[in-house]
């Protein structure tokens, strides 16, 4: 479980990071080929997860890095997977925001802080519940919580899943609350699900 948390925390770290500084240069700049960063930015979203994460094993067994069978291969698989819907919620909140607000740092902020929450949530527990990527990418010392739960099913430890996955499923409620919380404080309008 401790995986999945760090996974999540991370992978929505990174993205949010990512994607502010892409609908930036998409939505605020005049840098050439801005729209085509906008479009490889969502295009992610039309590849499926089994695709990605046979993608992901393929290049890096080419290429001479040694994250094979850490988190960091699950990681750059998740901020990949994860940035086009990220990068939507951003977006909104980044076109909310007039040149002129541009000048305030405050307000700019405070205006762009929804859609960064929304979004860094969303990536949070999708990375909890994302299976296939995660399958395909972990070995014995990097499961996630997805992972786990997969194989206490296929080994026929259902007492075992039913209880952890109780316990995730707290979790994420937990998560899921202090992240409404946090909404009606700071303006999320958006609905996190």
């Amino acid at each position: 479980m401790w995986n999945s948390t760090l996974l999540g925390i991370g992978a929505a770290t990174v993205v949010m990071l990512l994607v502010s500084t892409m609908s930036y240069f998409v939505h605020k700049t005049r840098v050439p080929g801005r729209k085509t960063l906008d479009f490889l930015g969502f295009a992610t979203i039309a590849v499926p997860s089994v695709v990605l994460g046979a993608a992901f094993l393929w290049f890096y067994l080419l290429v001479p890095l040694p994250v094979i069978g850490t988190l960091i291969i699950i990681g750059l698989a998740y901020v990949t997977r994860y940035m086009a819907v990220a990068l939507r919620f951003v977006s909104n909140s980044m076109m909310q925001i007039h040149t002129e607000l541009e000048e305030a740092a405050a307000v700019a902020s405070a205006l762009l802080r929804p859609g960064l929450m929304a979004g860094w949530f969303w990536v949070m527990v999708h990375a909890y519940r994302e299976l296939t990527i995660a399958l395909m990418l972990s070995r014995a010392n990097n499961r996630t919580a997805a992972v786990i739960i997969y194989y206490l099913w296929e080994n026929g430890y259902f007492p075992q899943l039913s209880a952890f996955g109780v316990l995730i499923f707290l979790l994420l409620i937990i998560l899921v609350s202090i992240s409404q919380k946090i909404g009606k404080r700071y303006g999320i309008r958006e609905q996190i699900s």
